[in-house]
């Protein structure tokens, strides 16, 4: 058994890292290839690619062949860990594939694909504890939204910090959080060997310890008789996928949707016309930022009416369970405002952090993983719908690289799901989640890095100063 850890051990410190530095390596490698003329500044030449997308896939084999597995790649190790990518996906194609402004939609795109794959494999999961689906649909119900309130805010902030400040920031934030997760996987993995030592021996499979918890609950006469029918009842609630939570999601999903397209958005015109600034300006972001705090406000009280039905009736809460009370429905929803906010600010994906902070409330790695992708369906899924009605996604390359997406996003799932199986440690996606985290703030801080040495270079000092918002 101490061979096995071994094994494992060392198999986590050297394939995650090297599969890491080989994705770098392409980076560098196709970035000083592109780089021949310091004088101008990288951003700026990428962004006076065409207004239209003109070039069809595979016009140049060579490019699309090798953006393509890297792409797989790229998905494949973020999908293991619950995170969409973009954080790697956008340096890539705008290296590799030279889009320009339409890295960021092609991006979406590409994330898209990747959390449908995800949704068909989780969607037909279980908990591995007790019987209920492995997505926690109130976690997703109580972060989804005001992530997506704080990215409204972020994204505006963006257009008004210089480039240093939010390189800074970016690193500080991305380091910090890569820290924090691989400690966190740390000592996941201490308590999996404590726990493998104590009790060796076959696990009981999950539908047998949720029949016998349905059982011995139900069939406990200490209790009321109204108090086993309300045990009864919330234990059916839990086996199946609430309606009620998704249509609550769903009309998330349509207030960003809609807000974005009025105002615009990711280099995408306003399909009203509404100027940045002016009053109906305000009013959509208001409207967006509002809707979203109705939301979780609304479904606060709901989670903590549930809570104390489930405390009542004395209903057995599993490892990883979060506690719905009054701190925990305003502080995880604040902190994933900020995640928001840090999100759009510094151009990186929710899932990127809320994966990490989803983590430290304490949830199992397996669930975090299958709740942030499946919160990754609704951002990716509003923001490439967006990008196809603006015209800023071709159809030829929507299709593949979502196809690749959903590949990559496939295999991912499968390679982590085996390895769990195999070596029983559910540490493996914090350890994916702390790599992924790490590799995207060195990319994106180094591109940041170069973008700055340029301004210097060429001695554009207004890049260093604050903008205005319009």
């Amino acid at each position: 058994e101490y061979m096995g850890e071994n094994i494992l051990r060392a198999r986590m410190t050297s394939v995650l890292p090297v599969a890491c530095s080989a994705i770098l390596c392409c980076f560098f490698i196709l970035y000083n290839n592109d780089c021949n003329n310091v004088q101008e500044d990288f951003f700026s030449r990428t962004l006076k690619a065409e207004e239209e997308w003109t070039k069809p896939l595979f016009s140049n084999w060579a490019q699309d062949v090798v953006g393509s597995i890297i792409t797989l790649i790229t998905v494949a190790i973020s999908a293991g860990g619950g995170i969409g990518g973009g954080g790697l996906l956008v340096p890539l194609f705008l290296l590799v594939l030279q889009l320009g402004r339409f890295a960021i939609p092609l991006s979406k795109a590409t994330i898209f694909g990747g959390a449908i794959a995800n949704l068909l494999q989780n969607i037909k999961k279980r908990h591995p504890e007790t019987d209920r689906p492995i997505i926690d649909f109130q976690v997703a119900l109580m972060l989804e939204p005001m992530t997506l309130a704080g990215t409204v805010i972020g994204v505006m902030l963006n257009k008004m910090f210089p480039q240093w400040l939010i390189t800074f920031l970016l690193v500080i934030l991305l380091g910090f959080t890569a820290y924090k997760t691989m400690q966190k996987g740390r000592q996941i993995y201490h308590k999996e060997t404590v726990q493998k030592n104590n009790r060796p021996g076959a696990e009981v499979r999950p539908t047998t310890i949720a029949m016998t918890q349905l059982v011995e609950e139900i069939a406990d006469d200490s209790r009321p008789n109204d108090s086993r029918d309300e045990l009864t009842a919330i234990l059916e609630q839990e086996r199946t996928t609430p309606a009620l939570i998704n249509i609550c999601l769903v009309l998330t999903w349509a207030i960003v949707f809609i807000a974005s397209m009025l105002k615009g958005g990711h280099g995408a015109r306003s399909i009203a016309n509404i100027q940045c600034g002016t009053g109906l300006f305000w009013m959509v972001n208001i409207f967006a930022i509002f809707g979203e705090i109705g939301i979780t406000w609304v479904a606060g009280m709901w989670l903590l009416k549930r809570h104390a039905r489930k405390v009542a009736c004395h209903f057995r809460f599993v490892e990883g369970d979060v506690h719905w009370n009054t701190r925990n429905t305003w502080f995880y929803p604040f902190m994933c405002s900020l995640a928001g906010i840090a999100a759009g600010l510094l151009g990186i994906g929710g899932g990127m952090v809320k994966a990490p902070l989803m983590l430290q409330m304490g949830m199992r790695p397996d669930v975090t993983a299958a709740t942030s992708t499946f919160m990754i369906l609704f951002t990716s899924s509003s923001t490439t719908v967006q990008f196809i009605v603006l015209g800023l996604l071709r159809w030829d390359y929507t299709l593949w690289y979502g196809m690749i997406g959903f590949i990559g996003a496939y295999l991912g799932q499968e390679v982590i799901v085996m390895l769990i199986k195999k070596y029983g440690r559910q540490s493996i996606v914090i350890f994916v989640v702390a790599s992924v985290v790490a590799l995207s703030g060195l990319v994106m801080g180094i591109m940041g890095l170069v973008d700055i040495s340029t301004s210097i270079h060429n001695q554009n000092w207004d890049d260093f100063k604050f903008q205005s918002l319009c």
